[in-house]
This record gives C-alpha cells, sequence and structure tokens, in this order.
C-alpha cells in the first residue's frame, strides 16, 4: 500500500469510527472519545459523544484537547500495547464517579488513535439485565471498530448509523439466533404486525 492509500485508509477508519461515537456511548453508558496521535506522540480528542442513555461524566465537548498522560493513562497504554486497557483508578468529575477504558484504533503495532469510554459506577456496579446486553454490544462493536471500519454486510462499503440504541436492539448469534431483544425492539416488532416470541 502506497503512503497516500495508507493515509486514505487510517482517515476512514477514523471517520468511521467518529461516526459510530454516539451509537457506542449510548450502548456503552459512557461517555465515549476518539484521540488521534499527533506530533511527539500526543492524543488529541478529535471527536466525542455523551450518552443519551445515562448520566454522562463529561458534560461538553472535549474537542481539541491534549490528552494530559497523568491524567489518562489508559489512552497512552492502550495506544503502546495495541490492546484494550481497563483503568483501575476512579475519578469524580461533575459529581459522578466513573472508570476509565481505553481502546487502540489500527492495527497492532501502528495503532493511530484511541477510543476512551469513561462509565459511571452507579451503572458498572449494579447494571441489569438491558445495560449488560447493550454494554456487550458496545463492546463487540469495539472490537470490530480497533482494527477497521464497520462494514454494511450487504454493499460492505464503510457503515454508520444516526439511530440511538434506545430505538430498539436485537442481538443476534454467529448463527442468526435471537440471544436479546430490547423492550423497544419488541415493540416495534409488534407494531410491525409479529406476535409472539422473537427467533
Amino acid at each position: 500500500m502506497t503512503p497516500r492509500a495508507d493515509s486514505q485508509a487510517k482517515k476512514a477508519h477514523l471517520d468511521n469510527v467518529a461516526s459510530n461515537l454516539q451509537l457506542l456511548a449510548d450502548l456503552g453508558y459512557g461517555d465515549c472519545a476518539l484521540a488521534v496521535v499527533r506530533s511527539g506522540g500526543d492524543l488529541v480528542v478529535v471527536a466525542d459523544a455523551r450518552p443519551s442513555t445515562a448520566v454522562a461524566a463529561v458534560a461538553s465537548t472535549r474537542q481539541g484537547e491534549v490528552l494530559d498522560r497523568a491524567q489518562e493513562p489508559e489512552a497512552y497504554e492502550a495506544l503502546a500495547s495495541g490492546a484494550p486497557v481497563e483503568g483501575e483508578r476512579r475519578r469524580k468529575r461533575r459529581g459522578i464517579a466513573y472508570v476509565t477504558t481505553a481502546y487502540p484504533i489500527g492495527a497492532a503495532g501502528r495503532d493511530y488513535g484511541v477510543v476512551v469510554r469513561d462509565l459511571a459506577l452507579e451503572v458498572a456496579e449494579a447494571p441489569g439485565t438491558m445495560e449488560r446486553e447493550f454494554m456487550a454490544v458496545a463492546e463487540d462493536l469495539l472490537m470490530v471498530l480497533m482494527k477497521g471500519p464497520l462494514l454494511d454486510v450487504v454493499t460492505g462499503e464503510s457503515f454508520a448509523t444516526n439511530r440511538a440504541a434506545g430505538d430498539g436492539v436485537i442481538r443476534l448469534d454467529a448463527d442468526g439466533v435471537v440471544r436479546y431483544a430490547s423492550p423497544n425492539a419488541y415493540k416495534i416488532i409488534r407494531n410491525a404486525g409479529r406476535e409472539g416470541e422473537l427467533r
């Protein structure tokens, strides 16, 4: 791959991650920020989102902010290791206690970005069934986005949605069997005329 093509592929990947941040924030019940590597190795926030499904530790956008290495070590550790890093420190902002997890974006050994998630402890410590399922879907989505853009299964093109998690979520396993459907998903299916269990 030529340097130009490599640069275009990185940009397309980062654009796709940024386009899916709101969905990640809603599914994961926490603030999400995408930071990219700048000269000198600093991480600068280029996109962020706050959840509509939970209380947000971050009140306003962080775009343009340089992540402080001492305050957000998870982001720099994830970038260096090429693997997700779950923070052990409990932090507090706006009276909300939260924990941070960071996910490297790019190819192992040459990651060029990080998604930082801040999750309120009130959700992390006592999640209900829907919260657990939504957070599992967010984790699945992050595992895909770490390596490349989310792709449309029909067209093979980059996929992003402006739908919110609250619109309804149905989780399928590899065989296409419904493993979980949120209450709003059931409501949508019933309104479409289908009764009974989803399979």
